[in-house]
């Protein structure tokens, strides 16, 4: 299973170019957004950790790493609490602020995924033991009318 480092560096790395050079803007003159952000990153992905350990994966060692498939999952939820820090206004070229307002379905769907991972004890590593394997069905029995 691949894994990769999910940081602030990650997640600005992954908005849509409109939108990064004004959220590094409200990074740099507000600390406490900065920090914001920092522990909401934290927090989803300490929370994708735990579901995937009680799921039976094994984890990276290091702690600011998530498996490749959660890392979308998990840029939607801190996407969604970035909008909601920044009270969903962000400026634009021309002076003019526009509404920020991240779709919900993408945040619920996260949520959905997450709790799926350790419900159906989902298991990521596509070599373990527990994937499914596919072969040709059995022969069926012949039956008869009585």
């Amino acid at each position: 299973m691949n894994w990769t480092v999910f940081d602030r560096s990650y997640v600005l790395a992954a908005l849509p170019l409109v939108r990064r050079p004004y959220i590094d803007s409200f990074i740099a003159t507000d600390p406490a957004l900065a920090a914001k952000i920092d522990e909401t990153i934290a927090s989803a992905r300490a929370d994708f950790r735990v579901a995937l350990a009680q799921a039976g994966n094994d984890l990276d060692p290091d702690e600011t790493k998530l498996p490749n498939p959660c890392l979308r999952y998990a840029y939607y939820i801190v996407e969604y609490e970035i909008a909601r820090l920044v009270d969903g206004f962000v400026p634009t070229p021309g002076g003019i602020e526009y509404r920020w307002n991240p779709e919900i379905s993408p945040l619920i769907r996260a949520e959905v995924y997450q709790r799926a991972i350790y419900e159906t004890r989902m298991n990521l590593d596509a070599t373990a033991a527990a994937s499914p394997s596919y072969g040709p069905p059995a022969a069926a029995e012949e039956r008869s009318l009585p």
